[in-house]
């Protein structure tokens, strides 16, 4: 995926939501999706 490709995996994730614990928000999915992206470690 081209680092373009982040948001559009943003939107792809938030429209098709799974069950998660933590209510999902675009800027962290963003974030997170972006640091896997760059090859960096999630935050906790």
């Amino acid at each position: 995926m081209p680092e373009s490709g982040i948001e559009l995996a943003t939107d792809r994730a938030l429209s098709n939501p799974y069950w998660n614990p933590r209510p999902l928000e675009r800027g962290a999915l963003m974030d997170l999706i972006a640091r896997a992206y760059a090859g960096e470690r999630p935050r906790s």
